[in-house]
């Protein structure tokens, strides 16, 4: 099956159960994503990881978790899309995917499992995936300043998309006039958030982006 026929099948899943019935929109958005997750987790599957590559995208899961268990403490602080997007930028697009999928899921064992967990994987997996595009890698690695806006909109993105879980999350429902109030009080979290990835970027783009080089040059494309 073609990529964007299978886009196509989940996109159409995620639409389509809005515009079902406003009664089962909690289901089918969770029924959208939990198809997304499905379709992306068998596509890795059928593409060959070797150990070298294995092993550094648990090193990376790990660093996320435990960076992640340190700022507790502090809400909305915390190195998940800095971690998934520097994996992306230096190691690869696909590693950078499987570490955003990954992520969530693991170092939620440490907090909390819940019916919330797929959406956090699915917004970091978007994220992955787009700094992983050649144009925005590119850009990226030339600029602080296109850094700065590409962890501004990671932040921005991954709050409006937990807001649609925190609508449905109420009653069941789905409504446009409680998802952008909810936008609106959220808007300190997303802003502390997109700081907190500026300045995780700035402080781990140099060491461990030569790390990721050295990784990628001598251990994983030899």
């Amino acid at each position: 099956m073609k990529n964007y026929l299978k886009w196509s099948i989940y996109v159409g899943l995620l639409v389509g159960a809005y515009s079902l019935s406003q009664t089962y929109a909690a289901y089918g958005f969770y029924l959208g994503v939990l198809t997304t997750l499905y379709i992306v987790i068998k596509e890795f599957e059928q593409r060959f990881l070797s150990l070298n590559q294995l092993v550094v995208i648990s090193m990376m899961i790990a660093m996320g978790t435990i960076g992640r268990l340190i700022f507790f403490f502090i809400p909305g602080v915390n190195p998940m899309s800095a971690i998934v997007i520097l994996t992306s930028l230096y190691l690869g697009r696909k590693e950078g995917m499987i570490v955003g999928l990954m992520l969530p899921f693991v170092s939620n064992f440490f907090f909390t499992q819940g019916p919330w967990t797929p959406f956090q994987m699915l917004a970091m997996l978007i994220i992955g995936g787009l700094a992983g595009q050649p144009f925005v890698a590119k850009l990226v690695k030339q600029s602080f300043l296109c850094l700065g806006l590409l962890a501004v909109f990671s932040g921005v993105g991954y709050s409006l998309l937990m807001d649609i879980w925190t609508t449905l999350s109420i009653d069941g429902y789905f409504s446009f006039y409680r998802y952008f109030i909810l936008i609106g009080q959220a808007l300190p979290f997303t802003i502390k958030y997109s700081i907190s990835n500026i300045i995780f970027f700035k402080v781990l783009q140099k060491p461990l982006a030569e790390r990721f080089i050295y990784i990628r040059d001598e251990l994983i494309e030899k």
